[in-house]
């Protein structure tokens, strides 16, 4: 199992932090990623992998003022 966004998902093999917001059909283009509370640089999405356990926040811009 891992989490996203505190909603548990099934874990499976080889899936990249690109692949995971492909899948879960993220709508922003801009956005930040912490596994287990660590940032994600962007451009390491693709070669970053999920494990089992693992904690996903993908985080969005709030505008406003």
């Amino acid at each position: 199992m891992i989490k996203v966004n505190g909603k548990e998902l099934p874990w499976k093999e080889n899936v990249s932090i690109q692949t995971l917001i492909e899948m879960e059909n993220c709508p922003y283009m801009a956005m930040a990623v912490s596994v287990n509370g660590r940032m994600v640089p962007k451009e390491a999405y693709c070669n970053t992998y999920i494990q089992d356990g693992d904690d996903i926040k993908i985080i969005y811009p709030i505008v406003g003022g």
